[in-house]
């Protein structure tokens, strides 16, 4: 039972911080990262946002990653 409230706790402290890094690089590139999409500004803002978090918060997995993307971690590796 604690361990479910830790892995609860720690999916909601995750949500949090991917969904600020997402606002911010919304409001930079002018664009949604989360949309399906394949030009150039797309892609690019997805790698800005995989390289950020997959650097700041080492503890998330490519599968974290790419699950909160909508993607999976083969998204995240080859970003």
């Amino acid at each position: 039972m604690a361990k479910a409230k830790i892995n609860k706790r720690l999916k909601i402290e995750m949500d949090v911080n991917l969904k600020r890094i997402q606002l911010e690089l919304n409001d930079m590139f002018n664009i949604d990262i989360m949309e399906k999409n394949r030009s150039v500004d797309y892609v690019t803002a997805r790698e800005y946002f995989v390289r950020y978090v997959s650097g700041r918060f080492q503890k998330y997995s490519t599968s974290q990653i790419g699950a909160y993307m909508g993607r999976d971690h083969a998204t995240v590796l080859h970003a």
